[in-house]
């Protein structure tokens, strides 16, 4: 794929940044976006809580490309090259340096590693930033295994979350 979308390597995973273009062939098939990617898209994509957000992260991109790296990151297994998650921020820090991160998973590819893995790169990018001061992230008070992603990853839980029955968990920049 020739573009000029940052991409972070983790080890086992490739995170691509969503551009307007990949954001766009997102939004539309799965055949243009496993072509732009050059990877197999899964049954299953999008994966649950990202559904949704397809259209409206598309046209953001498009009226604002300054948001690239700021909103999704598709993540990919390196070998086979497949696309196994979407990572991300809700745009650009505020006022006080705080992002927001929220991820979602194809369920065959959950339980190996690699939110844990991809939220530790989209950290370390995100505190390459010099105004980035502090990563936020919210996840449902009984989903376990996304607490503990966040724990894993020096996230600590800081308060109930801005909807109910959510936990609030932070990490401000070392």
């Amino acid at each position: 794929m020739e573009d000029d979308a940052p991409r972070l390597f983790t080890g086992r995973l490739e995170l691509i940044a969503a551009t307007p273009e990949l954001a766009r062939a997102a939004a539309t098939s799965n055949d243009a976006l496993a072509e732009l990617l050059e990877v197999e898209v899964p049954r299953g994509w999008p994966p649950e809580l990202m559904a949704d957000h397809q259209n409206e992260w598309a046209a953001e991109l498009e009226k604002d490309p300054t948001l690239v790296g700021w909103q999704a990151w598709y993540v990919v297994q390196v070998t086979p090259g497949i696309l196994v998650g979407s990572i991300g921020f809700m745009g650009k820090p505020d006022e006080d340096g705080t992002i927001e991160c929220g991820y979602s998973f194809v369920p065959k590819y959950q339980r190996r590693g690699y939110a844990t893995e991809a939220f530790g790169g989209l950290i370390d990018w995100a505190f390459s930033h010099d105004h980035v001061r502090r990563i936020r992230a919210h996840t449902l008070a009984h989903l376990s295994a996304s607490i503990r992603v966040m724990e894993k990853n020096g996230l600590s839980h800081v308060g109930e979350g801005d909807e109910a029955g959510t936990l609030r968990f932070e990490l401000t920049r070392p």
